[in-house]
């Protein structure tokens, strides 16, 4: 673990050695060739030192990266698990998402049941909170995964590739690298979605053969389906909402497990006094599941909160927000087709209703992974040159194999 101290310090390490790296060609007394290009580089760093210190901007900057560097440290440790590199781990994604979306039909269930108490506006946001916490956490127990919580991880696993690697090789191994975390991205994807509509469908069935009719009314159906219209209600700006809170919760997920970390709480509970009472191995194992779990724990907590909150908090200041995450979105279209079929919305609503799906699952992904890769880029200190040539190579190497994408 790291804190802004520790980060300071290696920055300021890394700048000296940089700087000692200019001033070598200087060394030799001897060596009478005049080492022009080195004087210029020497010049240039003196002068954006000089003009840096004098600047606010220049300040804010640098502190505002020396922060996003230790909130993502960890954070690429986590984004690793989500990158597949065979078959045997493309389908075992795939299995976890089924997992995941399985799981997130009883979230949206729930979902209605809690809005169905009419409880005052803050006590129905803590109930939404607590459901969704409470869902993605037993997802993180059981070993599923949420398609959602990977982009802004493997973000920050993408930029600490970019940073440590060098080399002519490495723009065709990056663009690999992103191959790969975009066919992870999709087998993830497929499972949440497809596992939540074959099972919200079962669900709904259950209903119908145990209560006699479908778990939604048709008013109630027709509404969720009409509110999930792309272009014929704020589902687009939602969803890219809901992507700035997915990367939000990454960011909290990456302090979360760093904070644990840096405080050395698995350490300290390992050894802690009550190991004579309950067991030495069973406070190391204790130690072990929590500094494993911390920063799916702190994710899962603060998504969960921010899903269930956002809306209450935007209602109490009179903003029309709302959230739209794509697994929870597509479980409820379900529920609500299931009881009202075709004939109850029109072939128009329902294929705008799943033109909306996709649009709230690009958004969710592309806006999550985009703001943590930004983020992640400028914590790594890494060149605006590689910035600039990645997308170019990416795009190339899809119109070449884009089967491998997916």
């Amino acid at each position: 673990g790291v804190s802004i101290e520790v980060v300071y310090s290696l920055d300021s390490i890394e700048r000296g050695l940089a700087r000692i790296e200019l001033l070598l060609p200087f060394v030799d007394g001897s060596d009478h060739l005049e080492p022009t290009y080195e004087i210029r580089a020497v010049i240039a760093a003196v002068g954006r030192g000089l003009v840096g210190t004098r600047s606010f901007v220049q300040l804010l900057s640098d502190n505002m990266r020396l922060l996003a560097r230790k909130v993502i440290e960890r954070a690429g440790r986590t984004g690793e698990h989500y990158v597949t590199s065979s078959k045997r781990e493309y389908w075992l994604m795939l299995a976890s998402a089924a997992g995941g979306g399985f799981l997130t039909c009883g979230t949206a269930a729930g979902k209605f049941l809690i809005k169905w108490g009419e409880w005052p506006l803050f006590i129905d946001g803590v109930f939404s909170a607590i459901l969704y916490a409470g869902s993605f956490i037993v997802m993180q127990l059981l070993g599923f995964t949420l398609a959602t919580k990977q982009p802004s991880m493997t973000a920050a696993a993408l930029a600490g590739t970019i940073r440590d690697r060098s080399g002519p090789g490495r723009l065709d191994e990056l663009v690999r690298l992103i191959a790969r975390i975009a066919r992870s991205q999709f087998a993830a994807a497929v499972g949440n979605v497809s596992a939540v509509i074959v099972t919200a469908l079962v669900f709904d069935r259950l209903c119908v053969y145990l209560q006699g009719e479908p778990f939604l009314d048709p008013e109630t159906a027709k509404s969720v389906v009409k509110s999930i219209d792309p272009f014929g209600s704020g589902t687009i700006f939602f969803a890219a909402l809901t992507g700035v809170l997915l990367w939000i919760s990454s960011l909290f997920a990456g302090w979360f497990e760093n904070w644990i970390v840096y405080r050395r709480l698995p350490e300290a509970i390992e050894h802690h006094r009550f190991g004579k009472r309950f067991g030495k191995k069973r406070m190391a194992k204790l130690a072990r599941f929590l500094e494993h779990h911390a920063a799916g724990f702190g994710g899962s907590v603060a998504l969960g909160t921010l899903l269930g909150m956002t809306p209450v908090f935007a209602k109490f200041v009179g903003l029309p927000l709302d959230v739209r995450h794509v697994t929870l979105t597509a479980g409820s279209v379900t529920l609500s087709m299931s009881a009202v079929g075709i004939d109850g919305v029109g072939w128009a609503g329902f294929l705008w209703a799943s033109l909306g799906i996709v649009f709230i699952g690009l958004l969710n992904f592309g806006v999550s992974f985009a703001l943590a890769l930004v983020v992640a880029l400028r914590a790594r200190d890494v060149p605006r040159g590689e910035r600039r040539t990645l997308p170019g190579a990416v795009m190339r190497r899809f119109f070449r194999k884009p089967l491998e994408f997916f």
